[in-house]
């Protein structure tokens, strides 16, 4: 749901599971203004084919004779983005079970509608610009105005927190970014076609519980981040699609961390939607590798590199971790 420097456009496709709930979420906040819901996709840029020559994005970790493999997912790609490597599929279909950061398939469509009526939307006649800073709003009427009129006014029914996930999505479609098209969904397609069983690290309930309870602070903290993020959308997006596809896991994690080092003051969002979460999924895919089966992780991207991230929190705990390379 959110990417750190995945910032915000980048938090949606790279440190978040959750992109389809939003985007179904915003059409409730359109029609809430009772106007007519508008798309504009620009046509998808040819794909880099361009990988690189040995390794993928996607690591072995093990203890002895237990093992797990760890992909970075991008939760949103363009369908020219596939296929995926050779290697990683192989790797999949000799996997047990898949280990998804959520599993979106075990949602109630309508249930977390509900609760984006509830928690992300003023239902009273308040309006966004009443909780957010002069700075923020500044920020959001510049970005308005490249917004077509229907989305600007559905943006003052949304809490920040909400319209902090909308305007990444909103920007990623435009660039042709398909939310059904994340390498995690192509993985959970694959897991029911096989009958692989699917877990989950964590759920949407609890990556929407988390940001809809954040203060009015942070929640302006993470609309300005999102904002400040769609400024370089299109250069974060060429390398993010670049270090994946070449995986090279620094230059992913120099666009994680981008925005928190030119603007500091988002280290408590950095560390509330990405390093504290990192902990508890190092957890459980520390277990899920001592249950003796092969488990296939997939997670955001976002949440692999740096120190701390997923690669140095399992090296902590003793396993080895090895970047798998291309034959």
């Amino acid at each position: 749901m959110l990417r750190k420097r995945e910032a915000l456009a980048l938090l949606v496709v790279c440190s978040f599971g959750f992109t389809m709930p939003s985007a179904n979420a915003i059409k409730v906040a359109k029609a809430s203004v009772k106007a007519e819901e508008k798309v504009h996709v620009t046509a998808p840029a040819k794909s880099d084919q361009r990988r690189s020559a040995s390794n993928l994005f996607m690591w072995k970790v093990s203890s002895g004779h237990e093992s797990a493999y760890l992909v970075g997912s991008i939760h949103m790609v363009r369908p020219d983005f596939y296929p995926l490597p050779a290697e990683m599929e192989n790797c999949f279909d000799q996997s047990s079970n898949l280990v998804l950061e959520i599993d979106e398939s075990k949602d109630d469509p309508a249930a977390t509608q509900m609760y984006v009526m509830k928690a992300g939307l003023y239902n009273d006649g308040d309006v966004l610009n009443n909780h957010i800073s002069k700075q923020t709003s500044e920020a959001l009427e510049k970005w308005i105005t490249g917004a077509d009129p229907t989305t600007a006014r559905s943006m003052q029914k949304m809490k920040p927190w909400f319209a902090s996930i909308m305007i990444p999505v909103s920007e990623l479609q435009k660039r042709g970014f398909d939310t059904k098209k994340g390498i995690d969904k192509h993985f959970l397609e694959k897991a029911h076609l096989q009958g692989k069983k699917v877990d989950e690290l964590e759920s949407t309930e609890f990556q929407l519980k988390m940001l809809s309870g954040f203060s009015e602070d942070m929640q302006n903290k993470l609309l300005l981040s999102s904002l400040v993020d769609a400024e370089n959308v299109d250069r974060d997006l060429k390398d993010l699609v670049a270090a994946w596809k070449h995986g090279d896991i620094e230059l992913m994690n120099s666009v994680v961390v981008r925005e928190e080092t030119a603007h500091p003051e988002l280290k408590p969002v950095m560390d509330k939607l990405l390093y504290e979460r990192n902990i508890g999924m190092a957890e459980k895919i520390s277990e899920y590798i001592h249950s003796g089966n092969t488990a296939f992780v997939v997670v955001g991207s976002g949440h692999l590199g740096g120190p701390k991230g997923l690669i140095a929190l399992l090296r902590a705990k003793n396993f080895k971790v090895e970047q798998v390379q291309a034959n």
